[in-house]
């Protein structure tokens, strides 16, 4: 009686370790972690683009206007704000984005918006 009460125990014990086992390989990602990034940039407005279907999607596609030269497009949230966006205009944003690697670039990324200034030279 002692000894099958053991085997259940150790079935048990070894099937619950191999599920937990089994889920976190089924996430696929339990290694590696989403690294935050954000960054000051110089941009100047090239495209504004309206989703005619949603309320909510509104981006610009800007470009870095110092070197290295980088195409990105960012997410504007509010409607009002990008109405106030105009094209050919030079601003600095403050942007962030998420990815799984620890490498900054920016170029062919779609980024979300912090904060927005009007940029001019002096």
């Amino acid at each position: 009686m002692k000894k099958t009460k053991f085997i259940m125990i150790a079935s048990l014990i070894l099937s619950i370790i191999m599920l937990i086992g089994i889920g976190q390989e089924s996430t696929g990602k339990s290694n590696e972690q989403e690294v935050n990034h954000s960054s000051l940039v110089i941009i100047e407005v090239m495209e504004k683009n309206k989703n005619p279907k949603s309320f909510s999607d509104f981006t610009i596609n800007v470009k870095n206007t110092s070197e290295p030269h980088q195409e990105f497009s960012i997410v504007i949230k509010d409607e009002k704000l990008w109405n106030l966006i105009n094209l050919n205009q030079t601003y600095m944003v403050n942007v962030s984005w998420n990815t799984y690697e620890w490498v900054s670039d920016i170029n062919g990324r779609s980024v979300n918006l912090l904060q927005i200034e009007n940029f001019e030279l002096e």
